[in-house]
């Protein structure tokens, strides 16, 4: 008989964050944001390779899953409210940001608000598919959410609009309006000059990822005082979609939470 799916459901009244139980005693909290146009669902994959320990929540922005009927968010500073709100309300755990394009920009600016409330810092900001905020010249080549041709460009820029969605008209009217507020987030974002956060950063990327050159991961850096790791997987711009797995495991390996493969082998034979 096959396992039921595990149930996922809010952590907070607000239903900004959503996963499932955590497996034994938590000891780190990881919070993953979706890209442009995503929801909750694009990381269950992952509840197959969380380990215990691991309290896993994932951020579920108005307009999507059981948030469908509220209307989406055009900027990132009210994201950024909604998330801080409801990681405050939860039991303090040490917290690992993920992002993932359009989210790696919220976890940044999420991070910056923690480090400039005081709060105690990420055990980890861990960043994917998304140049350095503090260089304006990744925002240069953005699409329009205004322009004619939005549906086409996005389409044919990252592919990703579900098929079922593009096929479908009805589908798509209910789905335009959210990924639009969403590309507004992130063309409407200009530098803001922040200080370096304290906190370690690691910045993923695919190696032919046509939108954030593998080279230009480093520019990071300058938002750390602390260190900037690179870390980079074959494929384009959706990279950890295959690499899922292995993406989870190299993040919790930065958050010291999780030993390297390498280093358990060569323990276990030894």
């Amino acid at each position: 008989m096959n396992a039921q799916p595990v149930r996922w459901s809010a952590t907070d009244t607000s239903k900004w964050l959503v996963g499932p139980p955590c497996k034994g005693t938590a000891r780190l909290r990881l919070l993953c944001i979706p890209h442009a146009g995503g929801s909750p669902s694009a990381f269950r994959p992952w509840g197959d390779w969380v380990p215990d320990g691991v309290e896993w929540v994932v951020a579920q922005l108005p307009g999507r899953e059981s948030r469908f009927s509220e209307p989406a968010l055009r900027e990132v500073d009210a994201v950024v409210e909604g998330l801080d709100a409801a990681l405050t309300a939860l039991q303090p755990l040490p917290l690992v940001l993920f992002g993932h394009s359009m989210g790696a920009l919220i976890a940044y600016e999420l991070a910056q608000r923690m480090h400039g409330d005081g709060y105690t810092a990420p055990a980890l900001l861990a960043v994917s598919g998304h140049g350095s905020p503090q260089n304006p010249r990744n925002y240069n080549d953005l699409v329009d959410p205004d322009s004619p041709s939005f549906v086409a460009e996005v389409a044919r820029r990252y592919d990703a609009i579900p098929a079922t969605i593009l096929a479908e008209q009805a589908l798509l009217a209910f789905y335009l309006p959210l990924l639009k507020a969403d590309f507004s987030i992130v063309t409407g974002y200009t530098p803001r000059g922040h200080a370096p956060l304290n906190c370690p950063l690691l910045v993923l990327g695919g190696d032919s990822d046509p939108h954030v050159p593998a080279d230009t991961l480093a520019q990071w850096q300058a938002c750390t005082s602390s260190r900037c790791d690179v870390q980079v997987f074959s494929g384009a711009h959706f990279y950890l979609v295959q690499h899922a797995q292995a993406v989870l495991d190299t993040v919790l390996v930065h958050a010291n939470f999780k030993q390297p493969f390498v280093d358990l082998w060569f323990r276990n034979t030894t």
